[in-house]
């Protein structure tokens, strides 16, 4: 139901993605001192790898606007978001506004 990983490679949203469906996890939490890729962060939202994340927590992660928009495009049943230590600016808070998931999310955590 839970799954917790240390990020120590901007790729390791790709090597998410390419997972096969795992319709039990429901709380993801990732934690690293790394910006992952644009092409790796859209390749995790994509993918079909988690149907029914609820809590996704980001720990430490450099996320620019650009890569929180495409986290915003995530189709997950979203209910609580927890950002810690990430720097949300103008545009990521945008984005998380209009995101996919904003009628489903009931917590938005920003912690710094």
């Amino acid at each position: 139901r839970s799954l917790r990983l240390w990020m120590n490679d901007r790729d390791t949203f790709r090597g998410l993605a390419d997972l096969p469906p795992m319709p039990h996890l429901v709380n993801l939490e990732l934690v690293g001192d790394v910006e992952p890729s644009a092409a790796a962060v859209r390749r995790f939202v994509a993918s079909g790898s988690f149907p029914r994340l609820a809590r996704l927590n980001l720990d430490r992660l450099e996320l620019t606007p650009d890569l929180l928009g495409h986290l915003a495009r995530g189709p997950w049943p979203l209910r609580h978001l927890r950002l810690s230590d990430v720097t949300v600016r103008k545009g990521g808070a945008k984005a998380l506004a209009g995101a996919a998931f904003a009628g489903s999310l009931r917590v938005l955590e920003l912690d710094d």
